[in-house]
């Protein structure tokens, strides 16, 4: 046997004993999350009416900090007015199951509808953007946070 061959056998009998420290998967997040999810990851979706059953009434939403909406009728007012300029896609999502649920969500989109007004040369108007989501004990939304940068998305190497 090679010395790769002992210590992959090694290994493998370590991680089969009864016992072993074997990473499992986590909790699957909670089921009102997954659906809020299905709902806010829907990059076609420009109905705040669908939105609206998983928004507490004292959500508070920040956009890079600054506060943008506060309660359940400014927060739908403030996604409805982004959602009319917004034309893009979900690139990845992340839901989390500690405390009451979480729904981290990333997408990139372009701030004017390429189709109807084809931008003039060089004016891109690109923008990448992860939203996290607060839920409470309830299953609501109870908190938003935005972070936006006004640039093209790319991946690492």
């Amino acid at each position: 046997m090679r010395p790769n061959d002992l210590r992959l056998a090694c290994l493998l009998s370590v991680a089969m004993l009864p016992g072993s420290a074997t990473a499992s998967p986590p909790a699957p997040p909670p089921p009102y999350v997954v659906a809020a999810g299905a709902v806010l990851m829907d990059a076609a979706n420009k109905d705040s009416a669908k939105l609206a059953p998983f928004i507490a009434p004292d959500i508070s939403a920040s956009l890079n900090g600054e506060r943008v909406a506060t309660g359940r009728a400014a927060w739908l007012s403030w996604w409805s007015k982004d959602r009319a300029q917004y034309f893009g896609q979900t690139i990845g999502s992340s839901m989390g199951w500690n405390g009451d649920g979480a729904l981290l969500i990333l997408d990139t989109f372009d701030r004017q509808d390429n189709a109807a007004t084809p931008p003039p040369a060089g004016d891109p108007r690109f923008a990448t953007r992860s939203t996290f989501y607060r839920f409470g004990p309830d299953g609501l939304v109870h908190a938003i946070a935005i972070s936006e940068v006004d640039s093209f998305y790319t991946t690492t190497r």
